[in-house]
Formats: structure tokens, C-alpha cells, sequence
């Protein structure tokens, strides 16, 4: 009963810290250096003019445009029993494909009585290469997990955002793309997008 709990508790810590860091919100312990070389990097990207950057990507078997309704992810399972609430009635939740899980969605306004989570609006999917990413058919403009951050960087330029292993790029309305790499950045570790409504 208490290796449950723990593990419980364990799972709230790390989908809350995906309230608090990703590209909205900067990791708390960067410096103020950083801040302004981040700031800089941002007044320089916005002069990029890549027609590309945009919430559409391909996922399991064809092209989804965040925000969407959850039934648009085609065969995936939103595991209720562990969501974690957000702001205005949002919730973060684990998605599940074939029983494996690959990353994780935010639903607006969800409503906890509805046990038909089809017409909720998805303004946030991530996907996860050690979740199982790997076996799940997505591309993003064109590029899967092979990639590497300079192919990225090539192709959409500066990233507005570049921490850890991490680089972002804002999206109109507010929203973002972000490609977390692993730590010899040759392939993508996760990605996520998030795009209000």
C-alpha cells in the first residue's frame, strides 16, 4: 500500500512540473544572465519568417491541428484515474496507445462526470520517446525522432527559447513548439505543442 502511494505521489510531482517549466514558463533556476541571452535570441528570432511553425503535426495515421478534440487522436486512451488539475477546469492526463504510455495531453474544461472524453479540446499533446514515442507513427513538418537540433535549427532558425536540452518556438495565439533532444541532440526525446482555443 505505501510503494502505491509513493508511486502516486511520485506521478503528481512530475506531471506538475509540466505545469511549471516548457517554453511558457522558464525553469526557475536559470540566472538573469540567461534570462537576457534568452530575451536577445527571442528579438533576434522574431525575424524568422518560417511558414512551417504551426500546431499541425502528423500522428497516428493523419494530420491533427492542436487544439483538437481528444477523439482526433485516433485509438488513444486518456487514463482518468490520475489527472491533474490545472487552471480553469483544465486537466493534464496520461495518453495510452496499444497499453503503452506515449505522453500526455491537457483537456479545457473538463468535466470529471462525463465518462466520454471524445469532444474535450486537447491544447496540449506531448509525445515521449522513452513513454514508447518510438513506436508511434508522428511526424512534424516532415521530421520524426531521427532528428537532430541542428536539422531543426536549419530548417525554423533561432529557437525563441534554448535551455537544457530543450529548444522552443512560439506560436501565434500564445502557443509553442517544443523539441526536447536527447543529450547528444541527434534525436528528439519528446515534443510538444500547446495552443489555446
Amino acid at each position: 500500500m505505501k510503494s502505491k502511494i509513493f508511486s502516486f505521489l511520485l506521478y503528481l510531482v512530475i506531471l506538475s512540473t509540466i505545469s511549471f517549466t516548457g517554453c511558457d514558463n522558464k525553469p526557475d533556476n536559470k540566472s538573469d544572465k540567461t534570462d537576457s541571452n534568452t530575451n536577445e535570441d527571442t528579438e533576434q528570432s522574431s525575424t524568422n519568417d518560417s511558414t512551417q511553425l504551426n500546431s499541425t503535426l502528423h500522428f497516428n495515421g493523419k494530420d491533427i491541428t492542436i487544439p483538437c478534440k481528444f477523439s482526433e487522436l485516433g485509438n488513444v486512451e486518456l487514463d482518468t484515474s490520475r489527472l491533474i488539475p490545472g487552471d480553469n477546469n483544465d486537466v493534464y492526463g496520461a495518453i495510452y496507445k496499444d497499453d503503452k504510455r506515449i505522453g500526455r495531453v491537457m483537456l479545457k474544461e473538463f468535466d470529471e462526470n462525463d465518462e466520454d472524453v471524445g469532444d474535450n479540446i486537447v491544447t496540449y499533446l506531448m509525445l515521449n520517446l522513452d513513454m514508447g514515442f518510438k513506436g508511434v507513427d508522428f511526424t512534424y513538418q516532415g521530421f520524426a525522432y531521427e532528428t537532430s537540433k541542428e536539422q531543426i535549427k536549419d530548417v525554423f532558425g533561432t529557437p525563441d527559447e534554448e535551455y537544457n536540452n530543450n529548444v522552443c518556438y512560439y506560436l501565434k495565439n500564445d502557443g509553442y513548439v517544443e523539441f526536447e533532444f536527447i543529450k547528444e541532440f541527434s534525436e528528439i526525446e519528446s515534443i510538444a505543442i500547446k495552443l489555446e482555443s
